[in-house]
C-alpha cells in the first residue's frame, strides 16, 4: 500500500487514501496520532 492523497474529513479527522501496489485498489484510513504530519500536508497538495 502507498498513500497517494490526504483529506480533512469534518467527523472523522485526516483521511489517508491509500492505493495497493498489486490491484491499485484505492483505500482510506483515518491517520493516526504518530502520523507525520508534515508528510500529510505534503499528500494534500498532490
Amino acid at each position: 500500500m502507498k498513500p497517494i492523497k490526504a483529506e480533512q474529513n469534518g467527523k472523522k479527522g485526516w483521511m489517508i487514501m491509500q492505493e495497493c501496489t498489486k490491484c491499485s485498489k484505492k483505500i482510506p484510513n483515518k491517520a493516526a496520532t504518530d502520523d507525520n504530519f508534515d508528510e500529510i500536508i505534503q499528500l494534500t497538495q498532490l
